[in-house]
């Protein structure tokens, strides 16, 4: 096998190998204020900012796991929310209880999922995977309501998961590049 030949088939099987073992460059993606998972992700949120007079507690929507607590948690505090399938809404509800016992639920994403059809959740892409969610806790319809979506406020940072391929791959690509030099080489003895 000549020197150049030796070269291309080395760069060819370094090229393969970088492909099948690159991780993926998607993250979530933010379509009609949600976050949407592109690709297996793992999610962790940070708490950043915390300004209300009632007792906010941010949860998923399917979860009653309280993930912060406006009165307990401390800013910085953070949580892995595990691994999130693709396709896949993360949805969080702030449960909000007021002074005088009433408590009331929104919902992150469209004004529809929420009592006053009003959006409560603002996100904004930071780049670097990360988005910052800020929530409005009064309803539309609260005489203090200031729409100043300050209350209680995190980052969201999603990691995806790096696409690592069975042994079993790896296995046919190097046999697939041994056959290819044995076959220039048997042809170049002809």
């Amino acid at each position: 096998m000549t020197h150049g030949l030796k070269k291309t088939a080395a760069t060819a099987a370094w090229a393969l190998l970088a492909i099948a073992v690159a991780p993926s460059a998607q993250a979530l993606t933010l379509q009609g204020g949600s976050l949407f998972a592109t690709a297996d992700e793992e999610i962790t949120i940070t708490l950043s900012g915390i300004s209300t007079a009632y007792r906010d507690r941010l949860t998923l929507a399917d979860s009653d796991d309280v993930l912060f607590d406006s009165q307990q948690s401390a800013l910085g505090a953070n949580r892995s929310l595990g691994m999130m399938p693709s396709g896949g809404e993360l949805v969080f509800r702030l449960n909000v209880l007021e002074p005088d016992g009433d408590s009331y639920a929104w919902f992150s994403g469209p004004a529809s999922r929420n009592a006053d059809n009003t959006q409560h959740a603002r996100i904004l892409d930071l780049g670097g995977n990360r988005w910052r969610l800020s929530w409005e806790d009064l309803s539309l319809f609260d005489p203090l309501f200031d729409g100043d979506f300050n209350d209680l406020m995190f980052i969201v940072e999603s990691r995806p998961i790096p696409v690592i391929p069975e042994p079993a791959t790896l296995s046919l690509v190097g046999l697939g590049l041994g056959a290819t030099g044995w076959v220039r080489r048997r042809r170049k003895h002809r």
